[in-house]
This record gives structure tokens, sequence and C-alpha cells, in this order.
């Protein structure tokens, strides 16, 4: 219930004593004033600001007894903290169809596979010996190890870095290919990353009065041999890399946009 303070009498706003906020890992801060406003048309007009400049992301109020007019509580956002940072990496592995293994035509030719239909079928003997190099001693058959076989697990994987920052985000460096991670997190070996779009948003002010943001930067691990810069460095059109032809390998400098 709210507060019911002895405030009859009053005319004008004023505060209340109750407060409450929170602060996310990567600097984001929310917090709730609380105030006693005479009007309907107060509720939805009235404010004094936040003490650190944050920004207001809504509002609710609830009509008191007595004629006590109303509690008002605002909702901000922003943050105290600048650059602040938190990582996180999901690696995982996942299904992916026989024939888009980076070796398909070798394993087609080496275990008798073929594709009718639009699926993929492999034998179901091989000869001994020969080049599969299974049981080379004696003649006859042995059943095919990829008789069945339709997919094949490879490794997936997300690395998400969060931050708040004062630097507005550049948008430059999407579709670039780095090979290391802010963070000082490993890559599996012949894997890469390709940098994503960002997600950014305002988040009010820090205490100097300097505009914050809140930056979401993920990387998508490629598969093994790494992602070709053939295709996804043209996205870059020139980028962090300089190049003419508009491709980009590298690492993250800071992890920053």
């Amino acid at each position: 219930m709210p507060n019911d303070v002895d405030i009859k009498g009053a005319t004008e706003p004023h505060a209340i004593d109750k407060e409450s906020g929170s602060l996310s890992a990567d600097g984001l801060g929310q917090s709730t004033l609380n105030y006693r406003v005479m009007t309907l048309e107060q509720c939805t007009t009235y404010s004094e600001g936040h003490p650190l400049g944050w920004i207001e992301k809504g509002r609710t109020w609830e009509l008191l007894t007595g004629g006590l007019g109303y509690e008002l509580a605002i909702n901000y956002e922003g943050t105290e903290e600048e650059d602040s940072d938190d990582y996180s990496l999901d690696i995982s592995f996942a299904e992916e169809p026989i024939e888009s293994h980076p070796r398909w035509e070798l394993i087609k030719k080496v275990y008798k596979g073929r594709v009718e239909d639009g699926k993929v079928v492999f034998t179901e003997k091989l000869e001994r010996g020969g080049a599969t190099g299974l049981n080379a001693g004696g003649g006859g058959q042995r059943k095919n190890p990829l008789f069945g076989v339709t997919s094949y697990l490879v490794l997936k994987g997300v690395f998400v870095h969060s931050y708040t920052t004062t630097q507005k985000p550049h948008l430059d460096s999407i579709g670039t290919i780095v090979k290391h991670l802010p963070g000082d997190f490993d890559t599996p070996p012949n894997h890469d990353w390709l940098m994503m779009p960002p997600k950014m948003k305002r988040a009010g002010k820090n205490a100097e009065g300097e505009k914050v943001y809140q930056v979401t930067q993920e990387y998508l691990m490629s598969a093994i041999g790494g992602w070709p810069p053939e295709v996804y460095g043209l996205m870059e059109q020139g980028g962090a890399g300089g190049r003419p032809d508009g491709l980009s390998i590298g690492s993250v400098q800071g992890g920053r946009l």
C-alpha cells in the first residue's frame, strides 16, 4: 500500500522517502523515484528529473485514499559507471548435413556415398582393405561405418560482449572477420569470428552529464577453416581493414566498435 504519511493540506507535489534501484553486470542502472502529486494531470507531466541525469523510461501512479492525491513512481535508466564490460561465451555441438562437410568429396568417394532424391545414401557394405583402411587383411566385405549417416556434429559458438560507454558506437566493423576475442577468451583451433551488427541504445547520462550508450556486440564462430573472406568480407565495403577490395581479417582492439 502507498505511504499514508500525514500530508493532508499539501498543495504542491513533493518527493516521498522511498526509492528503489538495481545495477546490471554491464553497468546499466535502473532506478525508481516516488512522489506525491495532487492531480491526474500531474501524474502524466510532473518530474524533478533524475539526480544523475538518467533517462525516464516510464511511470505509474496510484490513487491514495482519504483525499491524499496520487502516489507517482517514475522509472529511470542510466549508468554511474562507464566502460564496464560483461562477457558470455556459448559453444556447443550442432548437427549439419553430411554433404556440408568440408571434405565431403573425399568422404563420398571413400565410403561410396551418393545423393538420391536430395538425400545422402551410403552403401551398406564396403570391400575390405582399399582406401578406407578397414581391416586390410583378407577379402570379402565389411559393414560401412557411414551406412545410414546423414549428418555430423560441428562446433558452434556465439560470443557476446556487453558494455556501456560514452563513445558513440561506430558501425564500420560490421562483417569484420577477427581471429581473437576481447576479454582474453580463447578461440578453438582453426576457427575465427564474424562481427555481427551490434544492438545499442541510449542509457542516459553519467555523473558528468555525458551521454552514455549501452552496446551489445555479438560474434559468430566459423566452421572449421574460418569464415571465407571472399564472401563475408564483402559486407565491409572497405571497413576497418582499409583494403580496396573491402576484405579485412584481424583482431578486436579492446573489443569496442
